[in-house]
């Protein structure tokens, strides 16, 4: 009835007559008082958030998931007191565009922070093992996937190409895992094979098959929950006395077609910017 009251009011004066009771032919009824009831309004969608990370807050799915493994993984991050300190900088340049990208595609909100646990957001990043960008992606995986790689460019490193590579992996892996996003993670990370590999073997020794309970590399078990707590931090932050640095929710770069090959120094001088700034947004040149 949404609040609705209906009250009698009875009065009058204790020596005047009873009143005449007149008795009518119509009735109110039920649905009569419902059709006078004013309708239900619609809740107003929430403005566009000014901020990156309330943008991505409103969108979060893994943040309810709590055991051992992503307790260890959020003590890590906070353990490092000035993380997101320290990758302010970068989530500025990089982050509205990853975040932008994974909703286009209507994925979990939670890919856009994959960079943070592969790179820290760092596109000039490359590890021991030669995995380079901010997707971290190894070379044999990025001629797998078609990535120009020469002497010229290394799509890997590109903001644009390293980004739409990966998440056409991730949806393809996604895909081969059915639908489970904790697996095709865990894939992305140590491979197809070696995820198939621990999922046949709990099979055949019955034991579940979800991601926390396949026996896998060691950096792949603490991989999933790095994301997962990730997710937990941002979901809440006040309560976990964390302080995000401000990013705004608004594009920090345009791309614009040159027509052809030009040098970066050029492109410099006639965008007014310095070279090093350039450089920034274009990683992959």
């Amino acid at each position: 009835w949404g609040g609705l009251a209906l009250a009698l009011f009875l009065g009058g004066c204790a020596t005047a007559p009873e009143p005449e009771v007149v008795s009518t032919a119509s009735t109110t009824t039920a649905s009569e008082l419902l059709e006078n009831v004013p309708p239900e309004v619609e809740p107003q969608p929430l403005p566009p958030p000014a901020d990156i990370w309330e943008r991505i807050r409103r969108q979060l799915t893994l943040h309810t998931v709590h055991n051992s493994r992503v307790g260890a993984a959020r003590e890590h991050y906070l353990k490092q007191t000035r993380f997101f300190e320290l990758t302010e900088p970068r989530a500025q340049r990089y982050l509205y565009f990853q975040v932008d990208e994974v909703e286009r595609r209507g994925l979990p909100i939670e890919l856009a922070l994959l960079p943070l646990v592969e790179s820290s957001l760092n596109p000039f990043a490359f590890s021991g093992q030669g995995a380079a960008g901010l997707w971290q992606i190894m070379p044999g995986t990025a001629d797998y996937l078609g990535m120009r790689r020469d002497w010229w460019f290394d799509a890997r490193l590109d903001l644009h190409d390293s980004t739409r590579f990966a998440l056409d992996y991730l949806e393809r892996l996604n895909g081969e895992f059915d639908g489970d996003w904790l697996l095709a993670l865990a894939a992305y990370n140590s491979g197809k094979g070696r995820v198939q590999r621990a999922l046949r073997r709990n099979r055949e020794a019955g034991k579940p098959t979800d991601y926390w309970s396949l026996d896998l590399p060691r950096e792949t078990e603490r991989y999933v929950p790095r994301l997962v707590a990730l997710s937990t931090l941002i979901a809440f932050s006040e309560a976990l006395e964390l302080e995000l640095p401000p990013i705004e929710n608004s594009p920090a770069f345009a791309s614009v077609n040159t027509g052809g090959q030009i040098e970066m120094l050029r492109v410099a001088q006639i965008a007014g910017v310095p070279l090093s700034e350039l450089r920034l947004y274009n990683p992959g040149q």
